[in-house]
């Protein structure tokens, strides 16, 4: 046996090694193999290596000498068991890294079903463009109402919004915006106000936008409540609680501005009203019954005025003002009575006692409110029932107030 004979039997072995290494690669990777067709592909081809390398191994080892065709086959066998070892290689490398895809998308599938499927928030998926629902979670069928297979057949503009929700879409992209408010109207006839935080994205070519939707109806409602509270807080600190007309706070601001018009030559005039024998109401009837009387009045006085731009203000107790625009004093003393009457013929007992002053002439507001006063006590002290004018004085006169009675 020759040197060459040797050399055959070692190209024999290697190539039974290979065969053999491919199987082992084979086994050692077979969590990587995912079917019966993988498994016959690479199984099938190396096992065939195998036998006929060990074949032509004891074959020729028998042999003294070959001829130029067994060199040819053993040859032949070493490169394809070669080939085989290369390529199982190759392909389990391959299915590794099928492998690795796979379970790094298992863990983005699960991912999807906790932060998409299972999230408390309520959230759809659609095609910016057509707007064609895509996916939807069981949150979402909750707040939007009906089936999965309803909402993936329909648009999210037809989910019984009450706006163009493609043109609040535009609008929200032109303002930078990454969130649009709709109302949802409910199957039974009630609605909800839904904050819908919009994110976009890229999948498999397709544009897609994730509408989380958060159920504002409450925050909404809260929000309007604490307007109102806000504006009733307004309300209350300019005006009565009981009548409802302004108090001492609004006559202060009104009268600056009446006695501003004043200086220019604008006329206007102030009256001060007191109730004739209110406390005998009290007294006889209860504070209820006096209250119900002072709101009642409140009315005569408001409905007595000539203008909408004239304040009648409660100043606390049974008394009242009322500041007259653009009117100078015999205007305002035809309103007056015409006050005193109204009162005198529709409640019984009762009557007013008014003190009249001009804005014009004062030196400044406090001068013109000490004239009215004083008019009106003047008048309660001449029996009540009736109206009381302050004399018209320059500016620079005496404090002296001059009283014209009127019957």
């Amino acid at each position: 046996m020759d040197g060459t004979h040797y050399l055959v039997l070692f190209v024999l072995g290697a190539a039974v090694v290979l065969s053999c290494s491919a199987l082992v690669q084979m086994l050692v990777a077979r969590r990587a193999i995912r079917s019966s067709t993988q498994w016959n592909a690479i199984f099938f081809p190396s096992g065939a290596f195998v036998v006929m390398s060990v074949v032509i191994l004891f074959d020729v080892g028998n042999r003294t000498s070959h001829s130029l065709r067994e060199d040819v086959l053993i040859v032949a066998t070493f490169l394809l068991a070669l080939g085989a070892t290369l390529g199982v290689r190759s392909l389990v490398r391959a299915m590794r890294g099928q492998q690795v895809r796979d379970d790094e998308l298992a863990v983005l599938r699960l991912r999807y079903e906790r932060l998409f499927k299972g999230n408390e928030m309520p959230i759809v998926v659609f095609e910016r463009e057509s707007l064609r629902v895509v996916d939807v979670n069981d949150s979402a069928l909750l707040v939007l109402g009906g089936t999965r297979a309803g909402l993936l057949s329909t648009t999210f503009d037809a989910l019984s919004f009450g706006q163009d929700v493609r043109a609040e879409f535009d609008r929200a992209d032109s303002e930078g915006r990454q969130h649009v408010e709709l109302n949802h109207r409910e199957r039974d006839g009630g609605s909800r106000d839904l904050l819908v935080h919009l994110s976009t994205g890229d999948v498999a070519g397709a544009h897609l936008t994730y509408g989380i939707i958060e159920d504002v109806t409450e925050r909404n409602a809260a929000r309007v409540e604490l307007l109102e509270q806000k504006e009733l807080l307004a309300h209350l600190a300019d005006h009565d609680a009981l009548t409802g007309l302004a108090n001492r706070r609004v006559l202060d601001v009104v009268l600056e501005h009446a006695y501003a018009r004043g200086r220019r030559g604008v006329p206007g005039s102030l009256l001060f009203i007191d109730v004739d024998d209110f406390k005998e109401v009290n007294d006889r009837q209860g504070h209820e019954a006096g209250d119900a009387v002072l709101v009642a009045i409140a009315r005569v006085l408001e409905n007595g005025v000539r203008a909408p731009g004239d304040v009648i203000v409660r100043l606390g107790g049974d008394e009242f003002a009322i500041l007259l625009e653009d009117t100078d004093l015999p205007d305002a003393t035809v309103i007056a009575e015409r006050l005193v009457a109204s009162v005198r013929d529709g409640f019984e007992g009762l009557g007013l006692s008014v003190g009249v002053a001009s804005v014009r002439g004062a030196s400044d507001t406090l001068e013109v409110v000490r004239r009215a006063d004083v008019c009106m006590y003047a008048a309660k002290a001449a029996g009540g029932s009736r109206v009381i004018v302050a004399t018209p004085q320059p500016a620079d006169s005496a404090p002296v107030v001059p009283l014209k009675e009127e019957s």
